[in-house]
């Protein structure tokens, strides 16, 4: 009989899961192959719906959520069970996202989930727990090529193409050329292109060698450009990346704007900047530059984050909202902000667009950077208030003088940085 999706979702483990309601099927990411037997979900899952159409979606930090109809539950894949004693309602958990369930949804890897009912679908935003503004809208104007009603599922293995299905088929779609470029092709011969181990680990996760090969596949794509000569790259190999633009946005050096090269970069960290532009350039506004204060160069220790080309000072962007020109700097718009009360978050609805996108800054550096500290990472990522290894104007942490010392020190940035502080990674 035919495969028919009822859920698809990608993970960490470079394993894609094919649900079809009581089984499953698993498709290897790395090399493109389908096993051959079903598994029971019932048996793998522990308390996830055994059967019908529930719709997975991998949000970080080794979380599966999954939805059925008008509740969902949260996996954790390392524990292997559900972490809640009952599901829950998405009726005030998820706001803008329809409360009676919905046909597919996927992460794509940039900070948004995209969400798809009947000939509609949304965007929510992860770093901000709601679904974005001007939303929903039509299938057949935004997704050409795709089925424009009634999806199976969605498939986002690497943050560049979706897969889309319906019945027994399935679509490819190129999120960089916005188009179908595969398909309609049967499920039952489902393969994909070989892709490297790790694209879907925090990039504090990757070893060197993940690390490596997921650089090399993006300059591949297009998506950065080493200095002439560094590629291929040996694991480990710090880069240089020139012009200084990842993923169609350019980082600035604030402090040597004529600038157009990161160097001295640590392959992780190279892996953290494409993702933190597409994180950046996610949203309704259009941002064309991340500002920074450094990255594969400072002022500390020869072994610490920022001389081994681990860290980035984010200090803010440029680009275009609603057709003008818009600059947001973290100094000017929150760190040289009142502050009355010095244990207080100064940023508001009211500082907006700078509390949102500050917002999402500092949530990516928690999912992908060091959020608690090597080998301590856990659900959920650590968030604005709380004591962690991204620093920030309003940092709190657990001794005042160090905190009030840190507040000072980052008044005009928000620090993140993959690895240990200082020495060998």
């Amino acid at each position: 009989m035919p495969i028919q999706l009822t859920g698809a979702v990608a993970l960490p483990d470079d394993r894609c899961l094919l649900f079809s309601d009581t089984v499953y099927r698993t498709l290897d990411l790395v090399s493109g192959a389908l096993a051959d037997d079903p598994l029971p979900v019932g048996e793998h899952f522990a308390g996830v719906w055994p059967g019908g159409h529930v719709v997975p979606v991998y949000w970080g930090c080794g979380q599966v959520f999954f939805f059925h109809g008008s509740q969902f539950t949260r996996y954790d894949l390392a524990a292997g069970r559900a972490q809640y004693d009952e599901p829950r309602q998405v009726a005030g958990n998820w706001p803008g996202v329809w409360e009676d369930g919905f046909d597919a949804a996927f992460n794509a890897l940039n900070g948004k989930v995209y969400v798809f009912k009947g000939s509609q679908y949304l965007r929510y935003d992860i770093a901000l727990e709601r679904t974005d503004a001007g939303y929903p809208l039509s299938i057949a104007d935004m997704w050409p090529g795709v089925w424009t009603d009634g999806m199976d599922a969605a498939l986002c293995p690497d943050g560049m193409q979706v897969l889309f299905f319906r019945g027994t088929e399935y679509v490819v779609y190129d999120l960089l050329a916005d188009q179908v470029v595969a398909g309609p092709l049967a499920i039952d011969a489902i393969t994909l292109d070989p892709r490297p181990a790790g694209l879907l680990r925090p990039a504090r996760e990757l070893s060197a060698g993940q690390a490596n090969a997921i650089l090399n596949h993006l300059v591949g794509k297009g998506q950065l450009t080493l200095r002439t000569g560094e590629a291929p790259l040996a694991p480990g190999t710090r880069v240089a990346i020139s012009p200084a633009e990842v993923a169609g946005v350019r980082f600035v050096n604030a402090g040597a704007r004529s600038s157009d090269i990161i160097d001295n970069v640590d392959q992780r960290m190279a892996v953290a900047l494409w993702r933190l532009a597409r994180w950046a350039n996610a949203s309704a506004e259009t941002v064309h530059s991340i500002l920074h204060l450094g990255i594969g160069h400072g002022s500390g220790a020869p072994d610490d984050c920022h001389n081994t080309g681990r860290a980035i000072d984010f200090s803010g962007v440029e680009g275009e909202r609603d057709g003008e020109a818009f600059t947001l700097d973290v100094q000017r718009d929150w760190g040289s902000k009142p502050a009355p009360d010095p244990s207080a978050y100064r940023l508001s609805e009211q500082d907006e667009p700078a509390t949102s996108t500050f917002q999402r800054a500092y949530t990516f550096g928690a999912y992908e950077c060091e959020s608690r500290g090597r080998g301590r990472e856990a659900w959920p990522p650590l968030a604005i208030g709380q004591s962690g290894f991204v620093i920030y104007p309003d940092y709190f942490g657990s001794g005042a003088q160090d905190c009030l010392a840190l507040r000072r020190a980052h008044s005009n940035h928000i620090h993140m940085q993959v690895g240990p502080t200082r020495g060998p990674y």
